[in-house]
């Protein structure tokens, strides 16, 4: 519906990661906040903040969700 489908297709790891979809595709609005090593994205529909902080080598990281509101 908006463009995941294509990629799910497209991409045999992420289709092999992901499996079958147990829903119907949905969209919404997020608010993306950058910060030094890291990001925080703030979903209202869900309630919720993702937290995600990376290494200095940006090669991989942590991540968390946590309740709240921007």
């Amino acid at each position: 519906v908006r463009g995941f489908g294509k990629v799910w297709r497209s991409y045999p790891d992420v289709r092999n990661g992901l499996g079958w979809a147990s829903s119907e595709e949905s969209g919404s609005t997020a608010n993306l906040q950058l910060f030094d090593r890291g990001q925080m994205v703030y979903l209202p529909q869900r309630g919720e903040i993702i937290i995600m902080s990376f290494d200095p080598g940006n090669i991989s990281g942590t991540w968390r969700a946590v309740p709240g509101s921007a």
